[in-house]
C-alpha cells in the first residue's frame, strides 16, 4: 500500500453502506484535516466488510482478529 492521496472509484467498495459514497469520506477526511491514502482506503474496506458479514452487536475481539488477519502481512503491533 502506498501513501498516494487518491479518491477510489464507489465499486471498489462493494460492502458499502447504500448511502455512502467515497467523496462523503474524502468532505469528511477533508473536514479533519486529513489526506486519505491507500492505507486510509484499505482499512474503510476492511470494515465494511466485516460489517457486511456480522450482523447485530460489535464483538471487538472479533473486529480486532479480522482486521489482524487482513493486514498482519504489513506488520503494525496488535
Amino acid at each position: 500500500m502506498s501513501n498516494d492521496s487518491i479518491t477510489p472509484s464507489l465499486t471498489e467498495f462493494p460492502n458499502a453502506p447504500v448511502s455512502w459514497s467515497p467523496q462523503d469520506s474524502e468532505t469528511i477526511a477533508e473536514a479533519e484535516g486529513l489526506d486519505l491514502t491507500a492505507d486510509h482506503w484499505a482499512v474503510i474496506q476492511a470494515l465494511q466488510e466485516y460489517f457486511a458479514r456480522n450482523d447485530g452487536p460489535i464483538k471487538v475481539r472479533e473486529l480486532q482478529d479480522a482486521l489482524h488477519e487482513r493486514f498482519h502481512q504489513i506488520g503494525g503491533r496488535r
